[in-house]
């Protein structure tokens, strides 16, 4: 607040600087409270840098549950000239030999040579190009037939060659390679003809296309197998692998794991992993912003065995270190560090992929399995064990071995309905999807021998209750996808299959349960952080926004306080200095008065 100097000129003290010190001991509460609002901005950005550092680790997390990174693959071409080959995710591994013996071309036909290519050539009537018909006029030359040839949108492109001076050609090319796109040409009124794109075959009296490069199959041999296409670019002779011919010859096609894609993922992950977990570390130190948060702390305390703790459900692999994660050792510099051994990761994708990627949480895990601690019964079943119930949690989805030991179960009253079959997982299960598997082969098709009608229950713990139903199946599979639930068993009700009198038969029954592995766990403990605006980091944010905005209301109490109280310390001391003032005009006049009275002297 602005005021003006309150000088001392009666009293002769320094009024302002005076006021000044009464001020400064008036602020202090104010000061307290600044302080205290500029903690809470402190706090405000080591949240926000928190919450940065886990999003940033929620990023590599997710990146590593990604089941395409487990299903990458690399190519290896041996003659990078005949030939180059990208692979789609999940294509099959292996190595494969490729021949190529002639390479796709597009026809293309000339014309004879003109002197001069805007000279009218004199030609009249309609022709047809591949379908498309053309007036040409008597005044057109070589140039307007290109330009109204590419207005037909005939699948050719026409253009006028200068050969050499005094040489030109009318040039036809087809826009596709391959003997289907070979350019079909119809004279009339002896214009192409008499262009020369249609000239006289002494063998047969007619008249043929001039042709300059014949329309040809790309040609080639994969695993012995002879093929022909009619592009050099082939994406359906092997599923999963795209071809670019190149040139003939010979060569071989290894397709393999990419390795290098998920080891460097994981690599970043640790490497964000341990720069998050060491900076909330320092936080919560004892000079750090954060001190005393226990949830905070309770996260930091939790992430490490969220890595190490076993992974339920998986198969192959259920701990950390089988995958080449550990700690640092006590006492080192690595010490509470998350450490990657490359080599033994990449052994372990070499060895299987699929389940390193179900470890670290990118795929769904079947819990319907004995190994997973699955059991199944039924209502009945055919005589034998090839028809019996454990046979549908065996891991064996097709109708091969269907009739011996572990190709599935069939109940034994034929025409009965309806059937069930129990899975019980042997402990509650969180599962989002069901896959049912009945008889598909060739010689028992799934529309005439698999089952038609059913439900799907699952067991809560206290009863069962419908999960879904369906009816008129003629498929091999349906999948079942739905909310996730928390389930002890599930089980099938068949009421009807394809055949008249017929059995419930089913080759497998897969439940998947919420996959919790590795990196899935890191970045759910990361979303109930970060996700906004319910997460810790957002209710923290929210916490110190209420806070600071309580504060903001008392410091401008206090300032407006402050003001009041500044002026009013001036306005005292101005009053101060007039009555000082006062008093001294008083002593001067009675001065004055005592002088005059005073005896004069002579």
């Amino acid at each position: 607040m602005g005021s003006l100097p309150v000088s001392g000129l009666v009293s002769g003290l320094d009024t302002d600087t005076l006021i000044q010190r009464l001020m400064a001991l008036e602020r202090r509460p104010l000061r307290a409270i600044e302080q205290q609002r500029e903690r809470l901005g402190t706090r405000s950005a080591a949240w926000r840098d928190v919450n940065g550092r886990l999003q940033n680790l929620l990023g590599r997390a997710e990146a590593l549950q990604r089941a395409s990174a487990f299903n990458q693959r690399t190519v290896t071409v041996e003659n990078t000239g005949i030939a180059r080959v990208t692979a789609a995710s999940g294509a099959p591994e292996g190595t494969h030999s490729l021949e190529v013996i002639q390479l796709a071309q597009a026809h293309s036909i000339r014309s004879h040579a003109f002197t001069h290519d805007t000279a009218a050539r004199g030609l009249a009537g309609t022709v047809s190009i591949n379908g498309r018909t053309l007036a040409v006029q008597a005044g057109d030359s070589l140039q307007s037939m290109a330009h109204l040839i590419n207005q037909l949108g005939a699948g050719v492109r026409a253009s006028v060659v200068r050969a050499q001076e005094g040489q030109h050609h009318l040039l036809l090319h087809a826009n596709a390679t391959g003997t289907a796109s070979a350019i079909q040409l119809v004279d009339g009124g002896g214009v192409l003809a008499g262009l020369g794109l249609l000239i006289n075959d002494p063998a047969t009296g007619t008249l043929v296309a001039n042709t300059l490069t014949a329309a040809r199959d790309a040609q080639f041999r994969l695993n012995g197998f002879t093929m022909m296409r009619p592009s050099n670019q082939v994406s359906d002779a092997m599923a999963g692998l795209d071809f670019r011919l190149l040139a003939p010859g010979a060569t071989n096609v290894s397709v393999g794991q990419d390795v290098d894609t998920v080891v460097g993922l994981a690599r970043d992950f640790v490497a964000q992993f341990n720069s998050t977990l060491e900076f909330i570390r320092q936080q919560l130190g004892a000079n750090g912003t954060l001190r005393g948060d226990s949830t905070l702390r309770a996260l930091a305390g939790r992430f490490t065995s969220l890595v190490f703790e076993p992974v339920p459900g998986a198969t192959g692999l259920t701990r950390a270190a089988e995958a080449g994660l550990s700690t640092g050792a006590f006492g080192t510099a690595q010490a509470g560090q998350l450490l990657l051994n490359e080599s033994t990761l990449r052994a372990r994708l070499a060895e299987a992929p699929l389940a390193v990627g179900a470890l670290f949480g990118a795929f769904p895990v079947n819990v319907a399995r004995p190994a997973a601690g699955a059991t199944a019964t039924a209502s009945s079943q055919l005589a034998g064990d090839q028809f019996a119930p454990a046979n549908v949690i065996n891991g064996i989805t097709g109708s091969a071995l269907w009739g011996t030991t572990g190709g599935g179960w069939s109940d034994g009253t034929a025409g009965v309905f309806p059937d069930t079959l129990e899975i019980q997982f042997g402990q509650a299960r969180v599962i989002d999807s069901v896959a049912i598997h009945t008889l598909d082969s060739a010689t028992m098709p799934a529309a005439t021998h698999g089952v038609r009608n059913w439900r799907l229950e699952f067991h809560d713990g206290t009863a069962w209750r419908q999960l879904d139903a369906v009816t008129g199946n003629t498929a091999g599979v349906h999948t079942h996808r739905f909310a996730p639930v928390s389930a002890t068993g599930i089980r099938v009700l068949v009421d009807a299959a394809n055949g008249a009198n017929d059995h419930a038969r089913l080759v497998e029954v897969e439940a998947f349960a919420q996959n919790q592995g590795i990196a899935r766990r890191i970045a759910n403990a990361c979303q109930g952080v970060v996700r906004a605006p319910d997460g810790v980091a957002g209710q923290r944010q929210q916490s110190i926004d209420r806070e600071k905005l309580r504060l903001d209301r008392q410091i401008q109490e206090w300032e407006r306080r402050l003001e009041r109280r500044e002026a009013l310390l001036r306005q005292q001391f101005i009053t101060m200095e007039r009555a000082l003032g006062l008093m001294q005009s008083q002593r001067m006049w009675l001065d004055q008065q005592l002088n005059q009275l005073a005896p004069r002297t002579r």
